[in-house]
């Protein structure tokens, strides 16, 4: 519910996949007959199909939306002018009305620092390790980096070297999450502390995993994987 309680849950096959969660729960929402329901899912969940199946059900959505890989989001949205809001200390938004769609960025400046010291100690790592960059094998030692590789370029000649602009770009990243919504009428800032309970979820997952030991889980019975889980989440 609103306070973060749960109304219904159920249990997974292991080998289910995220986003095919969705369908199976909205057909279980549907019994409740809610008068008012918001889907708060992250990115892994999002689908253009799974928003589709929210919005003919008649419920809203709030989602995490990809900064680097969504265009209108990586060229308008992130360069969107005007203020943040401060929410808390470790929460800023700005709403963002785009193509009919409502947006909602979100900060976070300690995260923001973070990143920020993050990427000037590899920047100024990556250019020793260029200056020293001979063979093929280390090119490709940075080249195949998930971190090294935004920041740097091939010359004409084969060399590489620190890509200034994409090192520029990278700044607009920090700290940030933008969320996209079709709720119209709760404040950006419910909204955006909505989402954050999603790491609260993510926190117990993990409680669960660790403290409570989910796993491993020696049964073989449905009912019984069933029931082990339960009493695990009834522990937590």
């Amino acid at each position: 519910d609103r306070d973060g309680l749960p109304v219904s849950s159920t249990v997974f096959s292991g080998n289910t996949m995220d986003m095919m969660t969705v369908a199976r729960m909205l057909e279980r929402v549907k019994r409740f007959k809610f008068g008012r329901c918001l889907f708060v899912c992250d990115r892994g969940m999002v689908s253009e199909e799974n928003l589709k199946r929210i919005e003919e059900a008649e419920y809203k959505y709030l989602v995490g939306v990809k900064l680097r890989k969504l265009k209108e989001v990586r060229d308008q949205v992130l360069g969107w002018r005007g203020r943040f809001q401060k929410v808390d200390e470790t929460l800023e938004v700005k709403e963002v009305f785009l193509s009919g769609r409502r947006y909602i960025i979100c900060r976070n400046p300690e995260e923001a620092e973070h990143d920020r010291q993050i990427r000037e100690s590899l920047v100024a790592g990556l250019a020793e390790e260029l200056s020293q960059c001979q063979t093929q094998k280390q090119q490709c030692a940075v080249i195949n980096h998930a971190a090294k590789k935004r920041f740097v370029r091939r010359l004409k000649s084969g060399r590489l070297v620190l890509d200034k602009k994409k090192i520029a770009e990278e700044k607009r990243y920090d700290g940030k999450y933008v969320l996209l919504t079709t709720d119209q009428e709760l404040d950006a800032c419910e909204l955006a502390c909505q989402y954050k309970h999603l790491f609260s979820v993510e926190r117990a997952f993990r409680s669960l995993k660790s403290g409570i030991n989910l796993r491993p889980i020696n049964h073989y019975k449905n009912e019984r994987i069933k029931a082990h889980v339960s009493l695990c989440v009834l522990s937590y």
